[in-house]
């Protein structure tokens, strides 16, 4: 049997920045001429950018401020915030108990190869990460399955063997279609049955919760079955 194979998503998941990153959205289509509320935002936070830009607004406005919108926000935030953002509680000791127990760690995040870099830098983990793939890898992004699609063929390991780790739909809705097992964590701010829906087969408040959590995870049929928070 392979390695059993985590894939984790990072922002939200991992580090602590949703909020902020909302911010940022919020402010770069305010610099376009378009308000929405951050609930609204909220609804798309994880989701692939370009289907969230197009869903927000008419087509051919969609086609014309998606490059502006993203830039934008991207700017934004390595202005504002990127240097601020920490990992979230029991990070690394999650990443410990990982790799004590034999098992591979792949990352699978949206965020930029520079804003990898230094997320796996503050949360002290390069030194536990086996496998990245993130959003300057693929054409898209969640809830499209090309990022986990990827570090399984970097990774070498088969789906039936990986369980996805994220903290929106669209992180599980992508595991699915990858045929692949997915956890959710509340950090993101969605709810135990939104990401339910979503596929998750077990939700956990946050990485604290899933380290406790982590010797049940090996099992499959019990820690995949039975949602908990």
């Amino acid at each position: 049997m392979a390695q059993p194979l985590f894939i984790f998503d990072v922002e939200g998941t991992l580090i602590d920045c949703v909020r902020q990153t909302l911010i940022c959205w919020h402010d770069a289509f305010a610099s376009c001429g378009y308000e929405f509320s951050f609930e609204k935002l909220h609804h798309h936070s994880g989701r692939d950018p370009d289907d969230m830009i197009r869903i927000l607004l008419p087509k051919t406005e969609a086609e014309r401020l998606a490059k502006p919108l993203k830039d934008a926000q991207g700017g934004f935030y390595r202005e504002r915030f990127l240097e601020a953002v920490r990992p979230f509680p029991d990070v690394r000791a999650l990443f410990e108990q990982v790799k004590r127990s034999g098992a591979v760690i792949a990352l699978a995040t949206t965020c930029s190869k520079d804003e990898l870099h230094h997320y796996l830098g503050v949360a002290e983990i390069s030194d536990l990460v086996d496998h990245c793939a993130c959003g300057e890898d693929v054409s898209r992004e969640k809830p499209h399955p090309e990022l986990i699609e990827l570090v399984l063929d970097r990774a070498k390991i088969p789906a039936a063997d990986a369980v996805m780790i994220g903290d929106t739909p669209y992180d599980a809705e992508a595991a699915r279609r990858a045929n692949v097992s997915a956890i959710g964590l509340l950090s993101g701010g969605f709810t135990q049955e939104e990401l339910t829906a979503a596929g998750c087969g077990a939700v956990h408040a946050g990485t604290t919760a899933l380290l406790k959590a982590f010797d049940s995870l090996l099992d499959r049929d019990r820690s995949l079955g039975t949602p908990q928070t």
